[in-house]
């Protein structure tokens, strides 16, 4: 079987491009954040993937954001996000106004993917922005523990290990995004009619 392996170009922390006119069903997402509580921890970078009706990644865009608080050195080690690396990067306020056409009217793609719109729901709170509405959620860790059942763990890369699915680096929200979409794209390959859960 042939690998398939993630390849993506680093995007800098204050990239607002937006995508390309074209035709964009699914978006695929993932941030990082300072900790577990989305009530009282804070997000610190914004990956997204906008992708074809056939799941192909077609652009992506990413922005780190300054979360007014300390990174914990424990969290820091596991993507690497420190406080030297986000201070004075933009408010949730502004990455929102960002976000919010990229996913609007799309199905949103995720690896455990209820973290991340908890995270977003309230930063979208607390910054009084209306959170957009979206046509659907896929979230590849339930796909992978519905379809893969012999795994004893489920996180994204055990999953891409088992799909051979080659990431060249974790805990980046660009490189989970992509991913994960990788992932779905994958299993639905096995399992077609597993697509009616997409809707």
């Amino acid at each position: 079987m042939r690998r398939t392996r993630i390849k993506r170009k680093p995007v800098g922390g204050q990239s607002y491009l937006f995508p390309p006119p074209g035709n964009y069903s699914y978006v695929a997402l993932d941030v990082e954040t300072t900790g577990l509580d989305s009530q009282n921890d804070r997000v610190l970078q914004l990956g997204v993937v906008l992708a074809d009706e056939g799941l192909l990644p077609r652009w992506e865009g990413a922005v780190l954001i300054d979360p007014g608080t300390l990174v914990p050195p424990d969290v820091v080690r596991i993507h690497g996000l420190s406080n030297k690396y986000v201070d004075g990067c933009v408010s949730f306020a502004l990455a929102g106004a960002w976000l919010t056409p990229l996913i609007s009217n799309k199905c949103i793609i995720g690896h455990n993917i209820d973290f991340d719109l908890s995270f977003l729901a309230e930063e979208y709170k607390r910054s009084k922005i209306e959170f957009p509405y979206v046509t659907g959620i896929v979230d590849s860790l339930s796909m992978s523990r519905r379809l893969l059942p012999h795994l004893r763990r489920h996180r994204l890369q055990d999953v891409c290990i088992e799909l051979d699915i080659e990431i060249t680096q974790s805990h980046d929200a660009c490189y989970d995004a992509l991913a994960s979409l990788s992932v779905v794209r994958t299993l639905l390959a096995r399992e077609p009619d597993y697509i009616e859960n997409l809707i």
